[in-house]
């Protein structure tokens, strides 16, 4: 590999060849350093994008790496984009949105979210809201702000968008966060700020500050929601008093999908281009193909849309049209037409194109014929006459200390966080499936040197403790759901002796004051009621009120069954 990458020039396109997927890792890092510019990468898939970031921080952890996945609904769907995917995207525009003119970052992320219109730009920008330690806290203004951008409030912080407040304690898990954090006040002032495990409800280590942005792509403030009601009317003519959609918005109140009408809440949706103006464009030799796939997707999901828009809730489900929403290939490449750009193959290059001769990495766990040496020989071998550093990739921690006894290496050696820190031979974790080949650099992986990767059983966690973290999942007064008994309340954990033994139980409150003990093992036979509370009746413990509920809907979905398998027919 050349000692500095060719670099494309504003509105070019170089085409990098015999570049292997892995290497695509050290390509991107070296032109990040080299350039010092941002590296918009598109890859093909999530799981391709998670492997390249473990790498590049491997190779180069000095360089700030975001990733941004796709949305994980379907297009034109009836749910919302989970809320800890939503917080990890706009933790990502935050963060590139913030970044300095000149600096030096890498961001990967799939064809699908790449073809996707963004929040504009000044929304993400204005949104951001830091807490300090020992600070003047507005405690009104940080409740408004976290509904007006879309966090839950909740009676216990268990996942990222949602915040609780018990007195002087304000719990919240912020966007794109490892952790929840505990703000507790003293009056005004912020006491102390601790991270906190939303499992075990236990804080730990103390912050000086933090900083919270959106969890929802659509902000429901008074000029979005205005908006949205005139973008509807003026899209989809009259509305009528049964659509669910336009009432909930009208309200103020988020309602399911309603992120897949995004161009209705702002007067323009932004382009990855807005947001990293001046990064060089870089994706694979299979992302042109595949954009011209994802949009027969989009359309085809927009015409079956079109085409039943009754829905059986009487509901007339409007989509927005594809362009609204979508990019499609031309406007993707009118999009990236003035900007430097970089095509990665694994293939010889065109005669445009430039070899950078790297090589995949061998697999040496194809023998020749009548070889019956060990695998672990044949990897000694090969690893004696490599020049540079040698790094083996293996997928766990478990599979590092196996491999040093395949290979006879020092049990002392441990996994290097990075490639700086490691020696002539190393261990790193990473998610590899193959590796690849330069003369300063091998990476071989467990696939490359076994043929499959090495599995070894790991010390599980006792199934008490999992049991006992469901467990304290629940509120004491919540509704719950058994599979044989229906509903009841439930009042919280305690421990009943039987024989001589001590069970951690649950205990389930009934209609009459009727009571249940239910083992912590067997709580997958309840579940959360997940309605309005206000009028539900507790069932009778032992009663048949329960079991005449099971047979009706039991009946009542199999005629549902029957009737989409008559529409799946015709």
């Amino acid at each position: 590999m050349a000692a500095t990458l060719p670099h494309p020039t504003p509105g070019e396109q170089l085409e990098l060849a015999h570049v292997p997927f892995a290497a695509q890792a050290l390509v991107l890092t070296r032109l990040a350093r080299e350039q010092k510019r941002p590296i918009l990468h598109v890859g093909v898939q999530d799981k391709d994008c998670e492997a390249l970031a473990a790498l590049c921080q491997f190779l180069a952890p000095e360089i700030p790496l975001y990733l941004l996945p796709a949305w994980d609904t379907l297009p034109y769907d009836r749910v919302s984009p989970s809320a800890q995917l939503q917080s990890q995207r706009l933790a990502t525009l935050c963060a590139i949105a913030q970044a300095k003119p000149g600096a030096s970052y890498i961001l990967l992320t799939t064809l699908n979210a790449a073809t996707q219109l963004l929040p504009p730009r000044n929304m993400v920008e204005g949104a951001l809201f830091t807490i300090r330690n020992g600070a003047t806290l507005n405690r009104e203004a940080l409740l408004k702000f976290l509904s007006d951008n879309g966090y839950s409030r909740t009676g216990k912080v268990m996942e990222a968008g949602e915040f609780a407040v018990r007195g002087s304690l304000i719990d919240l898990f912020p966007a794109g966060a490892e952790s929840a954090m505990r703000i507790d006040l003293f009056g005004d002032e912020v006491e102390s700020l601790r991270r906190f495990d939303p499992l075990t409800q236990v804080s730990d280590a103390v912050v000086e500050s933090f900083s919270l942005g959106p969890v929802s792509e659509v902000v429901l403030q008074p000029e979005t929601i205005e908006r949205f009601r005139t973008g509807y009317r003026e899209m989809f003519g009259a509305v009528t008093k049964d659509d669910p959609l336009y009432e909930s918005i009208s309200a103020g109140r988020p309602y399911p999908g309603m992120e897949h009408w995004l161009p209705l809440f702002y007067e323009r949706l932004g382009r990855l281009s807005d947001y990293a103006p001046d990064a060089i464009f870089c994706h694979d030799q299979r992302i042109a193909a595949l954009h011209q796939d994802r949009w027969d997707t989009v359309m085809d999901y927009y015409g079956a849309r079109k085409q039943h828009e009754k829905l059986k809730d009487g509901w007339v489900y409007h989509p927005v049209p594809p362009e609204k929403l979508f990019i499609d290939p031309e406007r993707l490449a009118l999009q990236w037409q003035h900007a430097p750009r970089v095509l990665l193959t694994p293939y010889a290059p065109t005669t445009q194109g430039v070899s950078l001769n790297i090589l995949s990495s061998p697999q040496l766990h194809v023998r020749r014929v009548g070889d019956e040496r060990h695998p672990g020989e044949l990897v000694q071998e090969y690893l004696q006459g490599r020049p540079g550093k040698v790094v083996l990739a293996t997928a766990s921690a478990g599979s590092a200390e196996r491999m040093k006894k395949i290979l006879k290496l020092p049990e002392a050696m441990v996994a290097s966080e990075n490639l700086s820190a490691a020696g002539a031979l190393s261990i790193a974790i990473l998610p590899l499936e193959h590796g690849f080949e330069t003369p300063e650099l091998t990476v071989l992986t467990e696939q490359d040197m076994f043929g499959e990767r090495i599995i070894r059983t790991t010390k599980k966690k006792k199934k008490s403790d999992v049991f006992m973290q469901e467990a304290a999942s629940f509120l004491e007064g919540e509704l719950i759901v058994h599979r044989e008994h229906g509903i009841g309340k439930f009042e919280g954990l305690v421990t009943v002796e039987v024989n001589n033994t001590r069970h951690d139980c649950l205990k389930l409150i009934y209609d009459g004051g009727d009571k249940l003990f239910l083992p912590v093992e067997n709580i997958d036979l309840i579940s959360r009621y997940g309605h309005a509370e206000e009028t539900v009746q507790l069932d009778k413990l032992g009663g048949v009120a329960w079991q005449k509920r099971k047979a009706v809907l039991k009946k009542r979905l199999k005629m549902a069954a029957e009737a989409l398998l008559k529409v799946a027919a015709e």
